[in-house]
């Protein structure tokens, strides 16, 4: 019913060479086909790592996650500044460039896109995201989410949110979307990482998976490990 797929990615994050975050991609397959409805993306080098999700008819979900995915990579690439500044210019461009794609379709009604991009400078995590995409921080046996919960309306109704966040050696972060992370499987996420600190983000991904192919969702997330030296 799922397709799985893992990227292997070569990331330079955090100042220095680091292990690439951990990636797992769920499509749900309807008869012989793929919808991909959530999509993963890494840039700049991997400092920068965004999660999509389609919202509105299923034939248009691609095309929606594409469309954003490209003018945000646009818009970040362009812009000059701080890491904030140019995640902000990058999700003004996804929103422009998604809300004028859409505005000639047919089946336009519904039609949104939930953005998250997680983007790292130096000790500072910063979060940017619209739509009902989260991210978690595991820090000394306490798992909360970062800022606040978003809402669930896209870049076209909704405004987005920005969090800057100080890391620490060892802080383990993973992001999906708010129907995969059930208070079940953050309760198994939090007694797993209790048990073992050291848990890698290859499981933690996985666990999000399984839990969201166990409930018929498709799902894209990713995780990642706060090294000793950044």
């Amino acid at each position: 019913m799922y397709a799985v797929e893992k990227f292997p990615v070569e990331a330079r994050a955090y100042g220095g060479p680091q292990r690439a975050p951990s990636v797992d991609l769920r499509r749900q397959k309807v008869g012989h086909t793929e919808l991909r409805r959530e999509d993963l993306a890494l840039m700049d080098a991997g400092r920068v790592m965004v999660v999509s999700q389609a919202l509105g008819p299923p034939r248009l979900w691609a095309y929606l996650l594409d469309t954003a995915v490209d003018a945000f990579r646009d818009g970040y690439d362009a812009a000059e500044g701080s890491m904030l500044t140019r995640l902000n210019h990058g999700m003004r461009m996804a929103t422009h460039h998604g809300r004028a794609r859409i505005n000639g379709l047919l089946e336009r009604r519904g039609a949104d896109i939930g953005l998250l991009a997680v983007g790292f400078d130096g000790p500072s995590l910063h979060v940017l995201g619209v739509g009902a995409l989260d991210v978690y921080l595991y820090r000394r046996k306490q798992l909360r989410i970062v800022g606040e919960r978003s809402s669930s309306e896209g870049m076209f109704k909704g405004n987005a949110t920005t969090v800057v966040e100080h890391v620490e050696p060892g802080d383990l972060l993973f992001a999906s979307s708010q129907a995969v992370c059930s208070d079940a499987l953050l309760y198994e996420l939090q007694v797993a990482l209790d048990h073992d600190r050291g848990l890698p983000p290859d499981e933690v991904v996985a666990a999000i998976g399984a839990s969201a192919a166990a409930r018929g969702l498709a799902a894209a997330s990713l995780s990642v490990r706060i090294p000793a030296s950044f």
